[in-house]
């Protein structure tokens, strides 16, 4: 009977070595699975430091043009804006625009400002260096003299730009842009070069 015991068939013989086989992959398993929230972490921590708020401010240059007429200068203005990175490609983004004052060669008078929210796109092409457009949603008010109708016009239009940004420091960068958006029978285009930063 002992020596029965001790016996070992081919089945059983083939049976321990897949036994074995099987524990160095499953040893392999208890790595990978300690190592998961390393990875996740590290993962998030990378996705977190390209997420951030940014203000900036700066000053531009517009053109105006209307129905029957057109300004005889460039008008200057100036931007002011607020924003929120979702990460290298995409933000989410406030800003108020004022277009000025100036005068038309008929001797109408123009001022006028917007707000806007836009959603910007970026595409890195460098380290420090990215284009960047911009789609969105403005609302306008315009104020015009010396033509009729005259007074205050308000209203609801799409506007979109164009440019680049160079980050010179991880929290401090300059953008320059050029944007276009109507305001009812007027329509503005606006070049300009801001700072801002992140916090």
């Amino acid at each position: 009977m002992k020596d029965d015991i001790y016996k070992t068939t081919p089945a059983a013989c083939i049976g321990h070595q897949r036994r074995e086989a099987a524990l160095p992959r499953r040893s392999m398993v208890i790595p990978i699975i300690a190592a998961l929230p390393i990875v996740l972490f590290v993962t998030s921590e990378t996705r977190a430091a390209e997420k951030s708020w940014y203000t900036g401010a700066g000053a531009s240059r517009s053109r105006i043009t209307g129905k029957g007429f057109e300004m005889k200068e460039n008008s200057p203005g100036y931007k002011a804006y607020l924003g929120y990175k979702f990460g290298k490609y995409d933000a989410l983004e406030a800003a108020y625009i004022s277009l000025g004052e100036v005068g038309a060669k008929d001797g109408t008078a123009f001022k006028g400002g917007t707000i806007q929210i836009n959603w910007m796109f970026f595409i890195p092409v460098a380290s420090k260096f990215r284009l960047s457009a911009g789609l969105g949603i403005h609302r306008w008010q315009t104020e015009m003299s010396n033509r009729k109708p005259s007074g205050n016009n308000e209203g609801v239009d799409l506007s979109y730009s164009f440019g680049f940004e160079y980050e010179p420091a991880q929290s401090l960068g300059f953008r320059v842009e050029h944007e276009i958006f109507k305001a009812g029978e007027t329509r503005a285009s606006q070049s300009g070069i801001s700072i801002y930063t992140r916090f």
